[in-house]
């Protein structure tokens, strides 16, 4: 399967913390954003639920 490169901007501490947790799942980001990008074509949908969150002010990770 061909591949192609693509360049997003990140929030440097989640993209540490997003490392960090696919390390421990023995995956790199780019396989985990591959997933996540394959799971929303298959469901043709973002594949979780989205939703306001009542949670810790500026908390944007929750």
């Amino acid at each position: 399967m061909p591949t192609t490169t693509t360049s997003i901007k990140l929030d440097t501490e989640l993209k540490k913390q997003a490392q960090s947790l696919f390390d421990e799942l023995g995956l790199n980001l780019s396989s985990a954003i591959t997933i996540f990008l394959r799971q929303a074509v298959r469901e043709r949908a973002i594949p979780f639920r989205i939703g306001a969150y009542a949670g810790i002010q500026g908390d944007e990770t929750t």
